[in-house]
This record gives C-alpha cells, sequence and structure tokens, in this order.
C-alpha cells in the first residue's frame, strides 16, 4: 500500500495533502525544523505502515530544507518541475488554487506519475551551484544597469549614480568567481570534470562550472536522453491527424544552462571543422538555422554526457569511428 504526499511549499508555510486509498487529508505547517517534525509525525499517524513517496515542487530554495531533512529521515522524496504540475492541474480540470488545493494536485500527481527519487547534491556541488546562481543574478543587474545608460537625455548625476552600481556589481562578481575558482581547486572531482568539459571545442571555463553545477553527479543520469530531457534540450513533437507536424525545443530544464549550452553550440560550429559539418549538413538538409543549433545543442549533451560518464576527456578520433560505425549499421538496415 502506497501512499502519496504532496507539498506545496511557501516562504513561511506549506501545506501538506496525504492520498492514501483515495481518500485526501490535508493540513498546514511552518517552514521550520519544528514544522518538519510535526509535519512527519502527522503523515505517520495517518500512513502507518504505508510505503510514503513526498512529492514537492522546485520552488526557488524553499522546498530544499524540508527535501533534506525527509531525505535524512529515509524517505522518498521527488522534487518536479513546477511545469509539470501546472500542466497536469489544467488537463484534469482542478477549479481551486489554494495552498491546500495544490498540495492534493501535487499528491495526484505523485500517484499518476510516480516521479523519480530525489538525490541531494554533494556539499560542494549545492555550494558551486548557490555561487553560480549568484554569478548570473549578478551579470543580469549589471545588464540592466547598462541599459540604463541608454535612457535618453539622461542627467549625469543619473550616469554617475548608474557607473558606481555597475563598479559595485563588478567587485561583487569578482569575489564570486574568486570563490568559485578557490572552490574548484578544493574538489579534485569537480576540478578534473570542469577539466575535461573543456576538451569540448566551444566550452570555457565558464560555461564548465556552470554546467556542472547544474548537473551535478553524471551518475544518477541513466543515458544521454536522460540528460538531454533534465537539460530542456530535448525535442517535443507536435501531431494531430493531417494538420501540420512540428516539433520544438521543450524547456523543460534550467534556462540558465541552455543559454551557456547555445553560447557552446555556437563556438563549436565557427570554429571546430566537426561540429560546423554537422550544422551543415542539417541545414543542406533544409533544417532552419535556429533547428540546426537545437541539434547540435543536443549532440554536445550526448557528448558531455559521454566523457562525464566515463571522466575521459572528448576525443576526435573516438567520436568519428562511432559516427563511421553509426553510419555504417544505418546503411545496412537500409
Amino acid at each position: 500500500m502506497n501512499a502519496y504526499i504532496g507539498i506545496d511549499i511557501a516562504k513561511k508555510t506549506y501545506a501538506v495533502a496525504v492520498r492514501l486509498n483515495e481518500e485526501v487529508k490535508s493540513n498546514e505547517f511552518s517552514n521550520k525544523s519544528d514544522g518538519h517534525k510535526k509535519m512527519l509525525s502527522w503523515v505517520k499517524s495517518i500512513t502507518k505502515n504505508a510505503k510514503r513517496h513526498f512529492i514537492m515542487e522546485a520552488t526557488s530554495t524553499y522546498h530544499l530544507d524540508c527535501a533534506l531533512f525527509l531525505h535524512q529521515k529515509g524517505e522518498i522524496v521527488s522534487i518536479v518541475n513546477p511545469r509539470f504540475i501546472h500542466n497536469f492541474r489544467k488537463a484534469l480540470g482542478y477549479e481551486n488554487k489554494t495552498d491546500i488545493a495544490d498540495a492534493q494536485v501535487i499528491a495526484h500527481f505523485g500517484e499518476v506519475k510516480k516521479p523519480e527519487r530525489w538525490q541531494p547534491p554533494s556539499k560542494n556541488i549545492a555550494l558551486l551551484r548557490d555561487l553560480v546562481s549568484r554569478r548570473e543574478e549578478l551579470l543580469k543587474m549589471k545588464q540592466q544597469e547598462k541599459n540604463r545608460l541608454s535612457v535618453p537625455l539622461a542627467s549625469e548625476n543619473r550616469r554617475k549614480s548608474v557607473q558606481k552600481v555597475i563598479a559595485t556589481i563588478d567587485e561583487e562578481l569578482k569575489k564570486i568567481e574568486t570563490d568559485i575558482k578557490e572552490l574548484v581547486k578544493s574538489d579534485p572531482e569537480i576540478n578534473k570534470s570542469v577539466q575535461i568539459l573543456q576538451t569540448i571545442k566551444g566550452i570555457g571555463w565558464t560555461i564548465a562550472i556552470t554546467l556542472i553545477a547544474i548537473i551535478g553527479d553524471i551518475t544518477l543520469f541513466h543515458n544521454k536522453h536522460n540528460l538531454i530531457a533534465f537539460l530542456g534540450v530535448n525535442p517535443q513533437n507536435f501531431q494531430s491527424g493531417s494538420s501540420v507536424h512540428y516539433s520544438r525545443m521543450s524547456k523543460n530544464g534550467s534556462s540558465i544552462a541552455r543559454k551557456h549550452l547555445f553560447i557552446a553550440a555556437k563556438v563549436a560550429s565557427r570554429h571546430d571543422p566537426i561540429f560546423r559539418e554537422y550544422k551543415q549538413s542539417l541545414m543542406e538538409r533544409g533544417k532552419l538555422w535556429k533547428s540546426a543549433m537545437c541539434a547540435l545543442m543536443r549532440k554536445i549533451t550526448g557528448i558531455i554526457y559521454a566523457i562525464l560518464k566515463t571522466q575521459t576527456p572528448f576525443s576526435y578520433e573516438i567520436y568519428l569511428n562511432k559516427c563511421k560505425k553509426f553510419q555504417f549499421i544505418l546503411d545496412k538496415s537500409r
């Protein structure tokens, strides 16, 4: 007998819905350590000997404390993309939009989809992820301030104020990047992974540390397709009867990861003959530039999976041999 517990997390409180034998019971708790203990005790009193599966959305960082508490207690925890819950709600026609109702939807989603068990990142990966996230925030703030410099008829005082803010952001960026470099150097495993990723043309230090922070433990992905879907670069096909068939990138994963993968693909398509030829071959077959770039992003993601999984640098010789072998099998099957 399985019990599915949906948790709708907010900053200060969270709603909990327990779904067991098609019956649903709900309650609310504070998003603090005492609240977590009371919540687990309440859930155990309802589920008793049933196998418990906790499901929650990835809501900024508010969910992490509760998720880590439950994981340390040996409970099964799944953290899912909020978009999946949103689409599930629409599909089943849920009307109410309250914290309790949201928790019930999440519990129902868990019962139907049975998402995979969440594994928390290592201490250093969690710290790297936090530093990389902060770096992205600072870069966004810097761009916003730069845009303010181009405001027509801006006064001199306004310009000086904006320039001071930009200078402050630059100082913070230097500190964050220094912290990232020290962290990477202090962890041999992360350092090796960063070095390995940089053997792919188009991936520099910044892209490497960003991808490592987002991907985390590569062994949690069963194959390259899992990683491709996790980063949201997998194609999503649309087809209905005789209507126009088309596909587009799902964009279910991290937008930051996709941004850096796009930069890597763009550089690789210009400066690496293999990737440039791959992109050109797609365009010669009728693909638009954007579609070809998306395909190249998937190709690079597959290579990232392979070299991180084997912990070996990217080898053009091995890559070309595998391509020839695949082409031989493909020609033989025709």
